[in-house]
């Protein structure tokens, strides 16, 4: 029998409620100036990446993520020995793959399975949902954003946005600024890196002038420069790797909000506004 090279969709039975649980739908834009990756490609530090920076523990978890990661990154495991000799220093993107792709697929020797051979770059969903909620909390820190008095809790805001805001999107596909998908780096950047164990050189591909889409809903409706100081500090803040050295910064492109004419001219979805500095929570009438 012939497998489908299309992905299965796990589909809720209660789809029928997600607009009326999440009413509110954004869709936006970053652009980015340079984006690097940081995704090793060696399958012995990858298992350390994933204790430290995913909080994975038991050992088959990280096995097979290990695997998933490494064909992700188009690294074969027969050519590793070679490979990691010359990029074990090598952090990178993801690739899109469908789940024909072997870790090889479109090289000379393997002819591609999934039409094409050629996968396009991404970045992990959970980089930009984290940089949301720090760029939140930077706000607060700043005195832009109320510290508490979120919602009807008054829940403080870097738990409330955790747990009311949340992005669509697991993989955001790399495109360049004209709208066209990005399927290699445009270089790799030499860093010295120094540590408590000593220094060392480390490489990382790069993609300049690029841009992802993604989609972000949730059950509160925040005003506009409420977002907008999210926004303004999570723009200069960056995403992807080494945004101390400043790589990664973006600018909001586009942010529009498509939730229905109808949802926003409903009384509940007027937001509460923000805590005073005393904590009282006024509501709009």
């Amino acid at each position: 029998m012939t497998q489908s090279s299309e992905i299965p969709q796990f589909v809720s039975i209660f789809d029928y409620m997600q607009a009326s649980a999440y009413p509110f739908r954004y869709e936006g834009t970053l652009q980015i100036k340079t984006l690097l990756g940081g995704v090793p490609s060696d399958p012995r530090v990858i298992d350390g990446w994933l204790r430290t920076k995913i909080g994975l523990s038991k050992e088959e978890d990280i096995k097979a993520q290990v695997a998933a990661i490494s064909a992700e990154r188009g690294i074969s495991e027969k050519d590793a020995a070679a490979e990691f000799s010359r990029s074990r220093s090598l952090n990178g993107f993801l690739r899109d793959r469908c789940r024909n792709c072997t870790p090889i697929c479109g090289s000379e020797e393997i002819p591609p399975l999934c039409g094409g051979g050629r996968h396009q770059l991404k970045l992990s969903g959970r980089q930009l949902k984290a940089g949301m909620k720090e760029a939140g909390n930077i706000a607060v820190g700043a005195g832009m954003l109320a510290p508490r008095g979120w919602g009807t809790t008054n829940k403080g805001l870097l738990a409330f946005f955790a747990e009311h805001f949340f992005l669509v999107d697991d993989d955001l596909l790399i495109e360049d600024l004209d709208g066209n998908p990005v399927y290699e780096p445009t270089g790799v950047i030499q860093h010295f890196v120094h540590s408590r164990f000593g220094s060392a050189i480390q490489y990382q591909e790069h993609v300049d002038r690029c841009q992802i889409h993604f989609t972000v809903i949730g059950d509160y409706l925040m005003t506009d420069d409420e977002w907008a100081h999210l926004w303004l500090r999570g723009q200069m803040q960056g995403i992807g790797a080494s945004r101390s050295q400043g790589y990664g910064r973006y600018v909001v492109s586009r942010w529009d909000n498509e939730t229905p004419r109808s949802v926003m001219e409903k009384g509940k979805a007027k937001p509460l506004k923000a805590a005073t500095k005393k904590g009282e929570v006024d509501t709009q009438d």
